[in-house]
């Protein structure tokens, strides 16, 4: 119901509702690569793998903190892509490897 007095228009006054605040982001959970599935992609956290031979060429393939990486395959080993490259890793190397879904 609306009443009017001159120009000015009241109108009835209703309860606002109350809007709970947008809850805050979880957490990514971070998980190890070989525990992403074929066709999943996780952004690289952390390589554990000793310093070696093997972990230069990973980071010269792109398989370092911040990149990203898709699970192309599985099986004894691992087909990953990594940008425009593909390569096998081993599932035991894999699980040196943290990641989080992306």
């Amino acid at each position: 119901m609306l009443e009017q007095t001159g120009r000015t228009v009241h109108l009835p006054t209703q309860p606002v509702p109350h809007v709970p605040a947008p809850a805050a982001p979880a957490a990514r959970k971070s998980l190890r690569l070989s525990d992403l599935r074929e066709g999943e992609t996780g952004r690289v956290v952390r390589v554990m793998i000793p310093e070696s031979g093997c972990r230069k060429r990973f980071a010269e393939l792109g398989l370092a903190p911040g990149m990203k990486v898709t699970v192309a395959g599985t099986g004894e080993a691992l087909m990953l892509i990594i940008g425009g490259s593909r390569m096998g890793l081993a599932v035991r190397c894999a699980e040196e490897i943290t990641v989080v879904r992306v």
